[in-house]
């Protein structure tokens, strides 16, 4: 008898995990939106990125190359309960990322960070608790089209 009931508790924990609301990132940036902004028409959508699970608080986008040796386009997307948690994740972010500079490209609080050949711009809204990265490969988007790309996203939150 305590086997079926461990059973039935497993089988609602299993069936309550697929049924749990996740982030919906793409209204933020679709394939179109980076084909367009990277002018790279050739960036398929990958899904999300491994490690971390897509959830209510969480979720990711990746647009890959036709070059798969390529790093192409990323979109990692946060939402805090409170401003607080944006704010400690944002800082966390900036003190972890490797190369982290601060701008003002974006206004408020941002940032841009280099490893290797991606380049990474993470930003935060505190008013709407959101903490945002987009990373681009140097060799698909330059600079000024990963700022585009945020100030979409930005736009879209």
């Amino acid at each position: 008898r305590a086997g079926d009931e461990k059973r039935a508790v497993d089988e609602r924990s299993a069936l309550s995990a697929k049924q749990r609301p996740v982030l919906e990132v793409s209204k933020y940036l679709s394939v179109q939106d980076v084909r367009t902004l990277s002018g790279n028409r050739t960036l398929t959508s990958m899904g999300h990125l491994p490690g971390i699970a897509a959830g209510e608080a969480y979720n990711s986008a990746y647009f890959a190359p036709s070059v798969r040796a390529n790093f192409g386009v990323s979109l990692q997307v946060w939402k805090e309960r409170i401003r607080r948690d944006a704010n400690q994740r944002f800082t966390q972010m900036r003190a972890d990322y490797p190369n982290a500079e601060d701008t003002t490209a974006l206004g408020g609080k941002s940032f841009i960070s280099h490893f290797g050949e991606i380049v990474t711009l993470t930003f935060a809204d505190l008013t709407k608790r959101v903490v945002v990265s987009i990373s681009c490969g140097q060799r698909i988007c330059t600079g000024d089209q990963l700022l585009s790309m945020a100030n979409a996203v930005k736009e879209k939150l």
